[in-house]
């Protein structure tokens, strides 16, 4: 049987209307000990945010594995209409866990994907030598709500060779 998930990148502050985060759905193992997890935070040291942007392109069948619906990678090669991407939180697709990935921390300004300025930066304990700490938060919920609960959240780290890039690139929100 499928434990279903979400795959996501958050963009904003957690709110109750379930538009904090953006990102795609995943079919198979994502209980918090399965296959997608682990998959996820070697994809992560091994990629850093390169790696998470290019995950969020597709909706997954077995991301370990490479099976993506949109792709036609599956055993069986069909490739499915994935116009309904991006998810955020609220999407009711039947998902039992949802992994977000997050960049908190400080700079002189913290700014939304908009450009917009939100709020003055905050000390953050652990932050790197850019002043931020990269997370993969795990939230669990149930079949028929979009109500979330955090259980987990492990600060990531890179080998990626580009990571210094990864911190500047536009499109990370850094909040607080």
């Amino acid at each position: 049987m499928s434990t279903r998930s979400f795959i996501m990148k958050q963009t904003s502050r957690e709110n109750e209307e379930g538009t904090w985060a953006k990102g795609t759905y995943h079919h198979w193992d994502g209980y918090p000990n399965g296959a997608v997890h682990e998959t996820l935070k070697d994809g992560f040291k091994n990629g850093g945010w390169e790696f998470v942007e290019e995950a969020l392109k597709h909706s997954w069948s077995a991301i370990w594995n490479g099976d993506c619906h949109c792709c036609g990678t599956m055993d069986d090669g069909r490739k499915e209409d994935v116009s309904y991407l991006p998810l955020e939180p609220k999407d009711d697709m039947g998902t039992e866990y949802m992994y977000v990935f997050a960049r908190e921390g400080k700079e002189r300004y913290i700014h939304d994907e908009d450009g917009n300025l939100i709020e003055n930066p905050v000390e953050l304990e652990g932050a790197d030598q850019y002043g931020s700490v990269d997370w993969l938060k795990v939230y669990q919920g149930s079949w028929d709500s979009s109500d979330w609960k955090l259980i987990e959240k492990t600060q990531l780290y890179t080998d990626n060779p580009n990571y210094v890039k990864d911190h500047m690139m536009n499109g990370i929100l850094r909040y607080k």
